[in-house]
């Protein structure tokens, strides 16, 4: 991360193509200074099933930032 003021980055999804703030799930949550990974199979499950994710950059004030919308579809 190059911004100082960033403490953790958090990895969200909502099962569906669309992502959905109100019913997002917290995947993960990792310091800053640690590489963004992450692997399983939220919402994936099932042949054609799709999960949005997005991933948020907090900051010790509680404030947060998060990226455009990632659509993971599994093959059916």
């Amino acid at each position: 991360m190059t911004d100082g003021n960033v403490t953790e980055l958090q990895l969200r999804a909502t099962v569906g193509p669309e992502y959905d703030a109100a019913d997002e799930t917290i995947l993960t949550t990792l310091p800053a200074a640690a590489p963004p990974a992450w692997a399983g199979t939220f919402g994936l499950l099932v042949p054609g099933s799709a999960t949005a994710f997005k991933l948020y950059t907090l900051t010790a004030t509680v404030r947060e930032r998060g990226s455009n919308a990632v659509t993971v579809t599994r093959p059916g």
